[in-house]
């Protein structure tokens, strides 16, 4: 047994008192044991999950008053690491952070491979996606943070909640990766200062459920990377000119006055639009927020470029491009945020937009200009802002 847990972040994670935590937790390191610094490695952590490893070479990282402490004058890629953790899908690694300062540079998540990284350049934060890509994400200020990094059958889920994250928001997902992960906090220059707390892995699984998805075939119903299983149901589409399905893929067979939208009603304007988007000419992507032909978002592959533009009162509007690598199957992502937007193509970041117009239409789904391009794996997340993910706060 131990004690109930303290938070350094206003956010409880579940109580812990009157229950054993190895029937609910793979780790549990509370940090309640003071040790000095340059002493963790091979140190059994404070609750459940084995033995900690430490890198420590200047003997900078400690544990006093509860905490994981990083002070000042570490050697770059010093860390702390847990156990390997099986991968399942839905197991996550949870943890609270506060950050000292924005001149820090902490990684923390699944060992070195899948994580958050608080990037001092910017105060941008990063998604090391499988240790292949880094995409930026967001920004972030000297607060305190929850992060949670969760397994699925092939990449992860990104969460955060803290500082202008006033509800737990998811931040990127990704289908890359299928090794197992152990929880791990490094740090990548020497001058880090920050502290760590309630370090986790529970073992109730958490899955986020979409506001829309669809794999394109009837078959499909594996809840990984088009998750039908548990999206929600009964929900037709609203198309602008001729669409239908054939050989498990979207596509439109007539355009209406050159377009073709085909969207889901959703219940949030605050939405992580995904799909693979395959072009054979013209352009060919997504539609976010469509109230009618004059009014809505598309980011969409030219052949060239990956793009985002806004029209309003049939007015086009580019809002931001960049030249990419088209591949067929690689996944096109629009992040969606009150009037910011981020565009990702496979597992890169595209352009980040502070002008959007404002949220107002719940309407999303798939656009092009030619009737040879095809669509799978449509998939809309909430992205949090309405409170969807709160319940993550019982893990």
């Amino acid at each position: 047994m131990i004690a109930p847990l303290a938070s350094t972040s206003g956010i409880q994670p579940l109580a812990m008192s009157q229950i054993n935590v190895s029937d609910r937790y793979y780790l549990y390191d509370t940090f309640s044991t003071d040790r000095a610094a340059g002493t963790l490695n091979n140190t059994a952590v404070d609750g459940v999950g084995g033995l900690r490893t430490s890198n420590d070479t200047n003997s900078k990282i400690s544990t006093s008053g509860g905490l994981l402490s990083f002070a000042t004058g570490l050697a770059i890629n010093d860390r702390v690491a847990w156990p390997t953790i099986t991968r399942v899908l839905g197991i996550g690694v949870g943890s609270t952070i506060n950050l000292a300062n924005t001149t820090s540079k902490p990684n923390i998540g699944w060992g070195g491979a899948d994580l958050f990284i608080f990037n001092n350049v910017g105060n941008q934060l990063y998604a090391s996606v499988n240790a292949a890509s880094f995409p930026v994400i967001g920004t972030y200020t000297a607060t305190t943070y929850q992060t949670k990094v969760i397994y699925r059958a092939a990449g992860m889920f990104w969460f955060i909640k803290g500082g202008a994250f006033t509800n737990w928001t998811m931040m990127y997902n990704s289908l890359l990766g299928t090794a197992n992960r152990n929880p791990q906090v490094s740090i990548q220059i020497a001058t880090s200062i920050f502290t760590v707390d309630n370090m986790r892995v529970p073992k109730k699984t958490y899955i986020p459920t979409p506001l829309q998805s669809d794999g394109m075939s009837a078959a499909t119903t594996d809840g990984l990377g088009n998750p039908e299983a548990n999206s929600a149901t009964g929900t037709s589409y609203v198309d602008v000119g001729t669409w239908g399905v054939a050989g498990g893929k979207r596509l439109c067979s007539v355009l209406s006055s050159g377009l073709g939208f085909s969207y889901l009603p959703c219940s949030s304007s605050n939405a992580i639009i995904e799909a693979v988007c395959t072009r054979t000419a013209g352009v060919t992507g997504l539609v976010a927020r469509y109230v009618d032909a004059s009014n809505y978002l598309i980011a969409y592959l030219d052949g060239t470029n990956c793009k985002l533009d806004k029209v309003v009162a049939g007015i086009t509007t580019n809002l931001s491009s960049g030249a990419v690598a088209y591949g067929a199957t690689k996944i096109l992502s629009l992040h969606l945020d009150g009037t910011s937007a981020r565009l990702f193509y496979g597992d890169a970041a595209v352009g980040t937009v502070a002008t959007t117009p404002a949220a107002g239409s719940l309407n999303h789904g798939v656009y092009t200009t030619n009737i040879g391009a095809t669509f799978d794996n449509l998939v809309i997340w909430p992205r949090g802002n309405e409170g969807q993910y709160e319940d993550m706060n019982l893990q």
